[in-house]
């Protein structure tokens, strides 16, 4: 399994993430796709094929969602919490379920 991560430009909202993933998605190679939104910035588009993508191919998708592809885009890690966990849970290939913190004893 190859784990690819890209930068995407020009997401506004859910309806945006959702069309996205839905054109990279439709490209052969791609086995599994998953963003972080983030609004005003690059989100992360995270691909999982077997052998890696083509990068042509994905920007040529990008751009059918309306959005552009971002090359040199520095993106931080997704925040934290359960409900952001997604584009991390995929990018390190475990379930989509959350792991209990415990707290330091004293």
């Amino acid at each position: 399994m190859v784990v690819t991560h890209f930068a995407v430009t020009g997401l506004t909202c859910a309806t945006c993430l959702a069309e996205l993933l839905e054109q990279v998605r439709s490209l052969d190679a791609v086995e599994q796709a998953a963003a972080d939104l983030t609004v005003g910035g690059a989100t992360r588009l995270v691909l999982v094929s077997e052998r890696g993508v083509d990068a042509v191919a994905v920007r040529s998708a990008v751009e059918s969602a309306g959005f552009a592809l971002t090359v040199g885009t520095s993106l931080r890690a997704p925040h934290v919490g359960p409900a952001h966990l997604l584009a991390a849970t995929i990018a390190t290939g475990h379930g989509a379920r959350a792991t209990p913190r415990t707290r330091p004893q004293p």
